[in-house]
């Protein structure tokens, strides 16, 4: 397998899945109390950014494929309904856990964060290399 192998990716998009599928779905009473303000929020925009950058690099990583916007769209509304799903889910069914529209929001921001990085990189990589042929 490849380093940047489209099946490498899907496999850990899988496993991180999982992961934040588990974290997610735990109890209340067993997860532990973090003692920085907001940390939680900060923590499900890193969960959903690194899901988010598994998703598409597994179109990425295919040399002669682009990325194209229908699979853009597909995959960036896919994991947030995903992720107010599982607010949802955890507001109504999972003991000790509540719906909370920040932690929501914060899920938005982590899965939209991955496209706009990669849109400012491309733009200065493209910028540096006209500067670089001039």
């Amino acid at each position: 397998m490849k380093l940047y192998s489209p099946n490498l990716f899907r496999v850990l998009a899988v496993i991180w899945s999982f992961v934040l599928v588990g974290l997610s779905l735990t109890p209340g009473k067993e997860l532990p109390v973090l003692p920085v303000w907001n940390a939680d929020k900060y923590m499900h925009a890193r969960f959903y950014a690194i899901w988010s950058f598994l998703i598409f690099m597994i179109r990425f990583s295919k040399p002669s494929k682009r990325m194209s916007k229908r699979y853009a769209m597909l995959s960036f509304w896919s994991l947030i309904s995903i992720g107010w799903t599982i607010e949802f889910i955890q507001g109504t069914w999972i003991p000790d856990r509540y719906f909370d529209y920040m932690d929501g929001l914060a899920n938005m921001i982590g899965v939209a964060s991955v496209p706009v990085v990669w849109r400012i990189f491309r733009m200065f990589k493209r910028y540096s290399l006209k500067r670089l042929r001039r």
